[in-house]
């Protein structure tokens, strides 16, 4: 056999691999390259026992993959579309026992046009307004029916006393939890 016609075959044998991530967390596209995601200058977000999430910001939303430290296989991916920021007054206001703040905060309104425009742009539609099923959960679907619930989640940054609103999605790969 001709040395040189070996050449493109090995070439082609190095170069197949995982494919590059789709950066869309409602796909179905877990085997993907995750040095890429370093490539693409991912954001490292620590986690809790070992696991990190590389996010991706796109601008009005972040998408995430989540591996095992140190393995390169994703266990979930997900994403996070933030929504607003709330300033405290002071530490003392957030110390006390009664929630009437996170409760006043987490039933302020959100503006769904901006949300349903960015999951529009992954084929998705709001099955239903929030309120419907719960203020927290919010239905969307893709044109194949398939449903897809997102959390609507509240955390607090202490250093600047701030309360934070997203919305979130998460997603396991097949066989995980």
């Amino acid at each position: 056999m001709n040395k040189w016609a070996v050449i493109p075959v090995l070439f082609t044998l190095i170069s197949c691999g995982k494919p590059d991530p789709s950066y869309n967390p409602f796909d179905a596209l877990f085997l993907v390259d995750v040095t890429e995601l370093n490539r693409d200058k991912c954001d490292t977000v620590w986690g809790e026992c070992g696991y990190i999430s590389l996010a991706k910001d796109l601008g009005d939303h972040q998408v995430y993959y989540q591996v095992f430290w140190g393995e390169y296989e994703v266990l979930a991916k997900g994403m996070a579309i933030p929504l607003d920021t709330h300033m405290i007054k002071d530490s003392l206001t957030l110390s006390t026992k009664d929630d009437s703040i996170w409760s006043a905060i987490r039933s302020m309104p959100v503006d769904t046009e901006s949300v349903d425009q960015i999951l529009s742009d992954y084929g998705l539609s709001r099955n239903a307004d929030p309120h419907e099923r719960s203020k927290f959960i919010w239905i969307y679907e893709d044109l194949d029916g398939n449903s897809y619930e997102l959390k609507l989640s509240q955390d607090l940054e202490p250093d600047v006393l701030n309360i934070t609103r997203d919305l979130r999605y998460y997603k396991a790969t097949p066989g995980q939890k």
